[in-house]
């Protein structure tokens, strides 16, 4: 065929086209509104994540435990309320996305108490986070400074580059933050939206009870606790129910904590279980909650950790120590009498070689971040092989 017909043909088919069946144009979609501000942005604003009861309910607005548990007897929570941990903002966090060339954040911390078990980064220091070419990494940390009355932090972030994007802010893990409104200070003419970077789609949170360690004592900042590391590993929420040196799975406590709905349960109660020496109280407590939490959730695994031990190398591993056997030996009576989907965590290379003072750990029982990492670790290998249960 000549060029000179394809033309024709080619004009043709142009000229024949049906202009009633010429489609609308699409209209683009509306903006997102960016959250309200003159300025300044307020707690009010924003959702705290890493809580399972509304703020309302809670004894302090960015704490952990509710009202409910105030008149409670039990001697965990009778200790836990004696030193303020049912108060500290441990796993606590907020999540936003703004094109602020500048953001000054402005906290009034609960109080000045210092922890044996904590260094003030961890203790009253909050962590700055940004997704940052695919991976969140920590951009800026801050701490309380001067522990005298009014506990004021804050600290202002410079985003250099001028773009959009998305951020976490972490808060302190030994301290908490005070129920005065904080407020982040941005540009007047910057978009701000809170956001739920890890549960958009609705997935339940990974809930974790346990003792200091799991409360976050030790690293060097508050990003770096492994509670803290498998927020960003699993994107996935975590609830911290972790108080330091009260593990003790008491009734109150264990009737609270298994309420919380979530994707996995870990229990790690083994390094309080030294303080008392009372090894058939503790079996039946972990059995009581293994039990409690099995009748309320029938899908979640449930993960029981064994005991830590900051001393040991490749070498000591083959035991799981006296609390953990304990612990061990609960899951495996469970186990035959029926309870499906509950595991033991062994203990084995929990912290990486060499697992020595100012490496694994920092006193040979709180790991640090070295410690941290390996505890994190030993827990996304076992979240490989279960099935977290996605149920609405």
């Amino acid at each position: 065929m000549k060029l000179s017909h394809i033309g024709m043909i080619l004009l043709l088919g142009a000229c024949s086209v049906d202009k009633g069946e010429v489609s609308p144009p699409v209209n683009p979609p509306t903006p997102e509104p960016s959250l309200p501000h003159n300025g300044v942005i307020k707690a009010s604003q924003l959702t705290i994540h890493g809580q399972y009861v509304p703020k309302e309910g809670l004894v302090s607005k960015y704490g952990r435990l509710p009202k409910s548990l105030e008149s409670s007897t039990d001697q965990d929570l009778k200790n836990i309320k004696d030193h303020g941990l049912h108060t500290d903002s441990a796993g606590l966090y907020i999540a936003f996305e703004t094109d602020a060339k500048s953001i000054k954040f402005d906290f009034t911390l609960k109080g000045g108490n210092t922890s044996s078990e904590a260094n003030d980064e961890t203790e009253s220091g909050f962590d700055l986070y940004s997704l940052e070419n695919g991976k969140w990494e920590s951009v800026q940390d801050f701490h309380l400074v001067n522990h005298t009355d009014p506990y004021e932090v804050n600290s202002t972030y410079n985003n250099v580059s001028g773009t959009t994007k998305k951020y976490i802010l972490i808060f302190p893990l030994y301290n908490g933050v005070g129920d005065e409104e904080f407020t982040l200070t941005i540009p007047k003419e910057a978009k701000f939206y809170d956001r739920d970077f890890f549960g958009e789609d609705k997935r339940k949170p990974i809930l974790i009870y346990g003792t200091s360690i799991t409360q976050g004592t030790r690293p060097t900042r508050v990003g770096l606790a492994y509670t803290s590391r498998l927020l960003f590993d699993q994107e996935r929420e975590i609830i911290n129910m972790g108080f330091s040196a009260n593990a003790w799975m008491c009734k109150d406590m264990t009737d609270y904590v298994t309420d919380i709905p979530s994707a996995v349960f870990f229990i790690d109660p083994t390094m309080n279980m030294e303080m008392v020496k009372d090894i058939p109280k503790s079996k039946r407590n972990a059995e009581n909650m293994i039990r409690t939490y099995r009748k309320k959730h029938p899908r979640t695994p449930i993960v029981m950790v064994s005991q830590f031990d900051g001393r040991l190398t490749v070498a000591a591993n083959g035991t799981e120590g006296t609390y953990g056997e304990a612990m061990k030996e609960v899951v495996e009576k469970l186990q035959k009498e029926g309870i499906k989907n509950l595991y033991f965590l062994s203990r084995d290379n929990f912290i990486p070689e060499p697992g020595i003072k100012g490496n694994g750990t920092k006193d040979y029982i709180h790991p640090g971040d070295e410690g941290m990492k390996g505890y994190a670790n030993k827990h996304n290998e076992i979240l490989k092989t279960i099935k977290p249960d996605e149920s609405k």
